[in-house]
């Protein structure tokens, strides 16, 4: 039985990957992509490698987090580039939102692509984020949806039939 310390182990990480007539191995594991991330198999399961790699240093992940690569190379598996994030966290990463001493700061609107402090959009108290639109364009599309014929009849269905629903009026 061979017996590596954690050190070795995460020295491994960074040497085990070769290239083997055009395929790459970490170890004796087959690399593949899957999603435009790296892949190994391991005990009937895919592991992303650099979460596999994080891992080995830092024991299980916890659920509902996520290992994020600090500088967006998916290929980059230093540990000191890989860092645990809530799911949240990491779709504010990857969707444009700017962090300044652990807090977000900016973000892009969804509609002008401008990226704007936080208080220029609307915040949701049920879902606790901001709005995917900044306010101005969030007003534009209210305005506009609210001009036209069709979702002013559909809405009127909708509170007529809420209205029968809720006193039982068939």
């Amino acid at each position: 039985m061979c017996h590596i310390t954690l050190d070795k182990k995460i020295h491994l990480c960074y040497t085990l990957i070769m290239k083997t007539n055009s395929k790459e191995y970490y170890g004796s594991f087959k690399i593949w992509n899957k999603c435009g991330y790296p892949c190994i198999y391991i005990n009937a399961k895919d592991i992303y490698l650099h979460v596999y790699i994080w891992e080995l240093q830092n024991g299980s992940k916890p659920k509902k987090y996520d290992i994020h690569h600090i500088d967006f190379n998916k290929e980059n598996y230093n540990i000191d580039n890989l860092l645990l994030v809530t799911l949240s966290e990491h779709r504010r990463y990857h969707s444009g939102w700017i962090r300044k001493n652990n807090i977000w700061v900016k973000k892009p609107c969804n509609k002008c692509h401008s990226i704007m402090k936080l208080k220029y959009f609307y915040y949701s108290k049920t879902r606790k984020i901001e709005s995917a639109l900044c306010k101005k364009c969030h007003n534009e599309v209210i305005i506009k949806r609210n001009k036209d014929p069709k979702y002013r009849e559909n809405k009127l269905k909708y509170y007529k039939e809420y209205y029968r629903r809720k006193h039982g009026i068939i």
